[in-house]
């Protein structure tokens, strides 16, 4: 069992090196996206790139999804570089004329979204990168499924160097403004695009097999409104700010959302970067049932690490690095914080959905919370603004996580070691409230306060016995094995 755990950490620390560095970059990014755009400028930005990005899943039709499921099917490597270039072909020919369509109407999206023409161009640039984004994620997924993880990481840094260095360019220089960013995404975007697709289908050949097609549009159609509903749950938010309130409004909660999913980049995406592929492995295994109960305990350790830092640092990261009309924000981020350490639980507590090929069952899940996310919008909002929207999520990625994991035990039973998943979260919880409730006006000593209490939780997990002594004695091998001298052969 700790074979497959140091296997997930191996390469799960790789793509989290890749992902911290990014988001080492994201977060430079602030200081300028923050001088160079009012927050209402920075709520357009957010908007037009979470539009693009509802239209990208809507037509996605679940194919990413189903690319590792049906890449595992085949034994045969002919076989699995088809499932790969059928996937690519089919993702981008359909995302083309989509983007085309889009692109001859996006006066129509300016008008319907912001009530003004303005933004017209804006759209044109966002629709083409969607279309170019269309070769990229399946690559990407190949990436991950032959293990080269390293590759990944390099490949997405690069991109995300290319954005910044053209960002810098066209917003402090060039004084573009909001096109400033949409073009330094097209740019990096297009590049990366054309290398991945030309050394995928440089391995696989171009081939498209129709009957793989229909087996992967099978499997992955119910997962369309799986993933529409996520996007709902986590975004749907932003849209009804702008509605009951004003586009500063959105601006701030986008910022905060900035720290918020830093949970989900720092721990979720590295993770799900290789359990998507290995889950399904690890089910064929004798003690598949209790890896998988284990993976869970460590997951709401690591991810609720990542959230209490992010809830402790807000509100000194945005006093030293944004302008002062966005300070603001930091008081949503804990709330959205922890709605992602939500939502990373769901890929685990859920995994028998996706054994038993019961994707309608997450389809129903989604679409409920969504329903309960969309209810308390309304009724939060108008109150309490940003901190109900942010409220309304948490509570709807709750609804959701619990309706997988009652689906998903009654399928696939996993024995949780509930006792140890309560005292983790307990032990969260009072620090996340010791953190908010406790101001220090001086920063230099408001960082300390809160660095201390970052480091209070592993160590109180530690004290107080939540991790096991075989766990202890794993973790310590774990840590001291970069220290450890070669020994001479005898």
């Amino acid at each position: 069992m700790y074979g497959e755990i140091k296997h997930l950490i191996r390469h799960g620390s790789i793509y989290a090196v890749g992902i911290v560095i990014s988001r080492i970059i994201t977060i430079v990014m602030i200081p300028i996206y923050t001088k160079c755009l009012t927050p209402a400028e920075y709520g357009v930005l957010e908007l037009l790139g979470l539009t693009t990005d509802l239209m990208s899943t809507s037509i996605g039709m679940g194919m990413t999804a189903a690319v590792g499921r049906f890449y595992f099917k085949y034994e045969d490597n002919a076989d699995r570089h088809a499932v790969i270039s059928t996937s690519l072909l089919g993702v981008v020919t359909v995302m083309a004329i989509t983007a085309l369509s889009c692109i001859l109407f996006s006066e129509g999206f300016s008008n319907l979204l912001f009530s003004t023409a303005e933004y017209a161009s804006s759209f044109r640039v966002m629709f083409l990168t969607m279309f170019l984004s269309s070769a990229i994620e399946i690559p990407l997924i190949f990436l991950r499924v032959k293990q080269r993880s390293v590759a990944f990481v390099i490949i997405n840094l690069v991109k995300l160097v290319l954005q910044l260095g053209l960002n810098i360019y066209f917003l402090v220089y060039l004084k573009m403004g909001i096109l400033g960013v949409l073009y330094s995404g097209l740019i990096g975007t297009a590049i990366v695009a054309g290398y991945l697709a030309y050394t995928a289908f440089r391995e696989t050949g171009i081939r498209f097999d129709f009957g793989i097609y229909k087996e992967m549009l099978r499997f992955g159609a119910p997962l369309i409104m799986a993933e529409l509903s996520v996007f709902g749950l986590s975004y749907a938010d932003h849209y009804l700010l702008n509605y009951l309130g004003d586009l500063t409004i959105v601006g701030l909660y986008a910022l905060a959302y900035k720290f918020g999913m830093m949970v989900a980049s720092l721990f979720t995406a590295p993770f799900r970067s290789i359990w998507t592929t290995r889950m399904f492995e690890i089910a064929k295994q004798e003690d598949g049932h209790k890896v998988y109960a284990r993976v869970t305990t460590y997951f709401l350790m690591g991810s609720l690490t990542i959230s209490l830092g992010m809830s402790c640092i807000a509100k000194d990261a945005l006093r030293v690095m944004a302008d002062a009309s966005y300070w603001s924000a930091y008081h949503i981020v804990p709330l959205i914080a922890v709605s992602h350490v939500a939502v990373g639980l769901i890929s685990v507590a859920g995994v028998g959905l996706l054994i038993q090929h019961k994707t309608k069952l997450i389809a129903f899940s989604t679409t409920a919370a969504l329903i309960v996310n969309l209810i308390m919008c309304f009724a939060l909002i108008p109150v309490w603004g940003a901190v109900g929207a942010a409220l309304a999520t948490l509570v709807s990625f709750i609804v959701r996580l619990a309706i997988d994991t009652y689906n998903s035990q009654k399928l696939f039973h996993v024995s949780y070691d509930w006792r140890r998943l309560g005292q983790t979260l307990a032990l969260y919880l009072l620090l996340t409230l010791l953190a908010l409730y406790v101001q220090v006006e001086n920063v230099v000593l408001s960082i300390l306060a809160n660095g201390a209490i970052i480091v209070a939780f592993p160590l109180l997990l530690l004290a107080l016995g939540v991790l096991l002594p075989e766990e202890r004695s794993f973790i310590i091998a774990l840590l001291l094995k970069p220290f450890k001298k070669t020994q001479p052969a005898d």
